[in-house]
C-alpha cells in the first residue's frame, strides 16, 4: 500500500509541474552611449549612439527621447527638466549605428545631451550618459579684395569658414585712424534668413546701394 500511495504522490507533483505556464518577461530596452560633436555650421550639435532593442538588446524599440540642458542630465528628474528635442529618428534594429543633426542652438554654447527610448509595452530605457559639445560661432574672412575692377566698382569676396546666418551682417572699412565707415548691411530676408553652409564665398560690390549686388555665389567648398 505504501508503495501505491508513493506513486500517486509522484504523478500529483508531475501534474502540477507540468501544467504552470512560462509567461515571458517583457524587459525594458537598454542603456545606449551617446555621443555627441559640433556640426560643421553654427549652432549646430551632432549627436550619435547604438539603437537599443525593444527587450534588452533584442528587436526594435518603439520612440527616442532626446533631451538637451545647459548642465549635466544625469539623473531622471534632470532628464525630465530638460529641454525636449523636436525632430528625432525612428528608431532602426537594435545594433544599427543612429545619428541626429541639432540645429537652432545658441552660437558658441556648451549644451549637454542624454537619451531615452520606450518600447511598445511603455517600458524605458535607463537615461544615457550624458555627452557636452561647445556649438562653433559664425565667422567670415576676407578671401579677396579687388578695388575698380568692374567699371568702377570695388568688389570684396568672403569666405564662410563656420556656416550660419548672416542677415543684417554689417561691413565696415576703416577709414582713417579715428574710425570706421559701413560700406555694406546683408539683407535680412529671402537666402539671407538662412544658414548659409560654410565653405561659401560671398561677392560684395561695396559702390552700389542695391541689394540685389550682394549675392551668394554657387562656388562652395
Amino acid at each position: 500500500n505504501s508503495q501505491i500511495i508513493a506513486e500517486v504522490d509522484s504523478l500529483s507533483v508531475f501534474a502540477l509541474f507540468s501544467s504552470q505556464q512560462v509567461i515571458p518577461v517583457d524587459s525594458s530596452p537598454s542603456g545606449v552611449t551617446l555621443t555627441a560633436s559640433s556640426g560643421s555650421n553654427a549652432g549646430e550639435a551632432e549627436l550619435a549612439w547604438t539603437a537599443p532593442g525593444e527587450d534588452g538588446t533584442a528587436g526594435t524599440a518603439t520612440t527616442y527621447d532626446i533631451r538637451y540642458a545647459s548642465s549635466p542630465i544625469q539623473t531622471i528628474a534632470d532628464f525630465n527638466s530638460a529641454s525636449i528635442l523636436s525632430s528625432v529618428p525612428v528608431p532602426q534594429t537594435s545594433g544599427a549605428l543612429e545619428s541626429v543633426l541639432v540645429t537652432g542652438l545658441q552660437d558658441g554654447a556648451t549644451y549637454y545631451f542624454a537619451l531615452i527610448s520606450e518600447d511598445a509595452a511603455g517600458n524605458t530605457s535607463p537615461v544615457s550618459n550624458s555627452p557636452s559639445v561647445k556649438t562653433l560661432v559664425r565667422e567670415m574672412v576676407f578671401n579677396e579684395i579687388a578695388p575698380a575692377q568692374t567699371g568702377g566698382t570695388d568688389v570684396i569676396e568672403l569666405k564662410v569658414k563656420v556656416g550660419g546666418n548672416f542677415a543684417a551682417y554689417k561691413v565696415y572699412e576703416q577709414a582713417n585712424a579715428g574710425g570706421s565707415e559701413l560700406v555694406k548691411t546683408f539683407p535680412s530676408a529671402g537666402i539671407w534668413s538662412g544658414t548659409i553652409p560654410t565653405g561659401t564665398f560671398i561677392l560684395l560690390k561695396l559702390n552700389s546701394s542695391a541689394v540685389d549686388e550682394t549675392a551668394i555665389t554657387s562656388n562652395t567648398l
